[in-house]
């Protein structure tokens, strides 16, 4: 061939293929980064005499450990992993200074209690106007107890959030939540019967309604018509003679019902148990909830607040991450996935511009799970990232916050389309082999 044409079809390749980028550039944005070259980017590694790098030996084998150096950030730059605080870790503690609280508090704590998705993580979230617990369509969402804390004015109400007390089924794991959810009631001053409005009510609400709000002998409602002024003649009222909490129905998620089937559930609950007040709520479009405030508020009582006007919730910030992520996991995927995904957060770096970076870990089954959860080219994972980040900026007034989940498989699992690749490329190299006697073929 003329080679003056191959030079010119050379340069006509070369012009139609061009790069928009040079090698260069892009060496230095994936060459690992030193001590001795500074940053680009607002963070820097520190000098060798505040926070040396120095390789750290392990006293069993004596070989020397690489200094953690992770990936870079968004916006250029490497950071060094920090552990997570304490702080972050443990609970709100219950000590308010004392001129925080007003000359007169009141105080009240309250246990949300019904079936499973009937709404009462929504509640709580619309009550403290933040996305606190998790919520989801699917049952028993909410796997430990959350307590909120409503704070206005002279009044202070903890809102105890736990799993339906009805299990969602027969199965260990669902009737162990269920046991654990009659502690919030146990310990509370009033109790929030969250009921499920489009649901009918089947036989294991109707003895829940009894144990909790049973009505009364017809002998004492007898006397009561007859005698309306009698009181008792040890002198107390009626609450104290009955030691349970007094029950408020809240009959949830009447935006997607007419008011006549909502009147007509509340008729044939009644029947079944007596309560203090009857409310009609929507948690998601926030309708009747401030009329549930302003009752809560005259049933409180004098006592001093246990928790800082500021604080929300007694919950960790660590778990309120797991909390949000968990919200996004059970709405986006469907059957037993999101029940099996494990979560822990491994690093907690602040950065250098008041932000924070938060590096979270999901442990599922197998590679094939990760796929899913991951999304085709990590679409769905960079979702979660931003969905979680912008919450908790919002929750927490901290900005920027990054986010960086970590998804790791227990199990290298295979799935069909990757056994079929592999399949096709066998035969593929066999059939080059039989060509070529000297090819080898490695399987």
């Amino acid at each position: 061939m003329n080679i003056p044409l191959l030079r010119q079809i050379t340069s006509i390749r070369h012009v139609k293929h061009s790069r928009s980028f040079s090698i260069m550039s892009r060496y230095k944005e994936v060459r690992p980064a030193s001590a001795a070259q500074p940053v680009t980017s607002g963070w820097k590694l520190p000098e060798p005499e505040e926070s040396p790098l120095t390789p750290e030996v392990n006293p069993e084998d004596g070989a020397p450990a690489p200094a953690e150096i992770y990936p870079r950030i968004k916006g250029g730059g490497y950071y060094i992993r920090n552990a997570v605080p304490d702080e972050a870790k443990l609970m709100t503690a219950a000590t308010p200074a004392p001129h925080s609280m007003p000359e007169k508090p009141k105080f009240l704590k309250v246990a949300l209690i019904g079936a499973p998705n009937a709404g009462k993580s929504s509640l709580m979230n619309c009550m403290l106007n933040q996305s606190l617990a998790a919520v989801s369509p699917k049952v028993n969402t909410t796997r430990e107890e959350i307590r909120g804390v409503v704070t206005d004015g002279d009044h202070q109400i903890v809102v105890i959030d736990a799993p339906g007390v009805i299990p969602a089924n027969q199965t260990k794991g669902c009737r162990a939540l269920a046991r654990d959810a009659w502690t919030g009631y146990n310990d509370c001053d009033l109790v929030l019967l969250v009921v499920d409005t489009l649901r009918r009510p089947d036989t294991d609400l109707v003895d829940l309604i009894r144990r909790i709000a049973p009505k009364p002998d017809l002998s004492t409602e007898y006397h009561e018509r007859r005698n309306p002024d009698l009181k008792p003649s040890s002198g107390q009222t009626e609450e104290e003679t009955d030691k349970r909490p007094p029950v408020v129905l809240c009959l949830n998620k009447i935006d997607k019902s007419q008011r006549l089937w909502v009147q007509k559930r509340a008729d044939q609950l009644k029947e079944h148990g007596a309560f203090k007040q009857i409310f009609f709520i929507s948690a998601k479009k926030d309708r009747g909830v401030k009329a549930l405030l302003h009752f809560l508020k005259t049933r409180s009582k004098d006592h001093i607040w246990p928790f800082p006007p500021a604080v929300k919730t007694t919950l960790p910030m660590v778990e309120q991450v797991e909390q949000l992520v968990r919200t996004y996991i059970f709405c986006w995927f469907n059957k037993d996935l999101p029940y099996k995904v494990e979560q822990q957060t491994v690093g907690w770096t602040p950065r250098l511009d008041g932000g924070l970076t938060i590096e979270h870990e999901l442990k599922v089954q197998d590679s094939i799970v990760l796929r899913m959860i991951c999304g085709t080219r990590n679409r769905i994972i960079r979702r979660l990232r931003q969905n979680v980040a912008y919450k908790l900026e919002q929750a927490w007034g901290i900005k920027p916050i990054q986010l960086v989940i970590w998804v790791k498989a227990k199990v290298v699992r295979r799935s069909r389309k990757d056994i079929q690749e592999y399949r096709a490329q066998f035969f593929e190299a066999r059939a080059t082999a039989k060509g070529n006697p000297k090819a080898t073929v490695t399987h």
